[in-house]
């Protein structure tokens, strides 16, 4: 009994030691863990408890510390965007979709061509966008030249079939490949007789094959492509070679097509319409001049024939006719 007595009237002393003594941060240098009733009400937010290099706590100034780092510049700006998606990229010329991307940031052709982006890939990046077919997810490039939206690419959609066989009204939408290749397909799209491409009706304009939102050029659709690129209406309403440097413009892909006239041409391939020389399938199912010529489906009849447009590797120039529907041939779509 007496040893508790005296452990109790020890404790007591010490807690009246401690309250009689006015701890503050700046008399604080002690071993071990600081608990916080060791701190008198007078201490302030002047003075820091820290913890020195050999392992005891002390006190140091606010006023001793480094000032804090400077904040970090959250503003956006041409330069920050355009050094981003330079990294980003990681290569030398930043592709259409990423310039697209800085257009619609809201910075102007002016501010991009200025900070060297060349205005061609700007004027192309403008032009360019992406179409998906929901029909089987298949993408193809678009360009926009003038008012009107193109796809870059042919259609490549529906069944293969044997070119000796003709394309039938059976509710699948059937395609050839050239040299029975689904491979060319891939490459330069399919090929399709005009009824099958019109699905069945005779109405210019039409759907036809073509996706949803999406329909086929008429020929006065075609002749306003190529016034766009510098054809003279005369010129466009002419039949045969047209035109001046106009197929050239169109086509695209100098080692797909044979080496001639249409690809030594200053402008070949500006347009970004993109025409590849897919070659056609006649009328008695065979295949012929997959890289020297392309031919395009209108929806416009001529008679019981329909207008097209041909390039070909011997002429810059853009050939409008009218032949047999039976023949298989590409097909471009035009967005409503």
């Amino acid at each position: 009994m007496e040893t508790k007595i005296i452990k109790t009237a020890i404790m007591t002393c010490l807690i009246i030691i401690a309250s009689s003594i006015q701890l503050s941060a700046q008399q604080l240098e002690v071993d071990g863990e600081l608990k916080v009733t060791q701190m008198s009400n007078d201490n302030t937010i002047e003075d820091l408890v820290v913890k020195k290099t050999d392992g005891t706590l002390g006190t140091r100034s606010v006023a001793s510390l480094p000032p804090p780092p400077s904040p970090i510049d959250t503003t956006r700006n041409l330069a920050s965007d355009f050094e981003l998606a330079k990294f980003l990229c990681d290569c030398p010329n930043l592709p259409p979709f990423m310039i697209q991307k800085l257009l619609d940031a809201g910075y102007t052709p002016e501010q991009l061509v200025g900070s060297g982006i060349p205005v061609q890939d700007v004027i192309g990046a403008q032009r360019e966008g992406i179409l998906i077919d929901p029909r089987d997810n298949q993408a193809y490039k678009t360009v926009t030249i003038g008012n009107q939206t193109w796809m870059a690419e042919n259609l490549n959609f529906g069944t293969r079939i044997n070119g000796s066989n003709d394309q039938m009204d059976n509710g699948n939408i059937e395609k050839y490949c050239y040299g029975e290749l689904t491979s060319n397909c891939d490459t330069y799209g399919g090929l399709y007789q005009w009824d099958e491409m019109m699905q069945y009706t005779t109405v210019a304009g039409t759907q036809g094959v073509c996706p949803a939102g999406w329909h086929l050029p008429t020929d006065d659709e075609w002749k306003i492509l190529e016034m766009e690129l510098g054809m003279s209406q005369a010129q466009a309403d002419a039949v045969g070679p047209r035109g001046t440097d106009q197929g050239s413009q169109l086509a695209v892909n100098d080692s797909l097509w044979i080496n001639d006239v249409i690809t030594q041409n200053g402008v070949f391939g500006s347009s970004g319409f993109s025409a590849l020389p897919a070659g056609f399938r006649d009328n008695s199912g065979s295949f012929y001049f997959r890289g020297d010529e392309t031919y395009f489906w209108s929806s416009s009849e001529s008679g019981s024939d329909a207008w097209l447009r041909i390039l070909t590797r011997d002429s810059p120039q853009v050939i409008s006719g009218d032949l047999s529907k039976s023949y298989g041939y590409s097909v471009r779509c035009v967005q409503d």
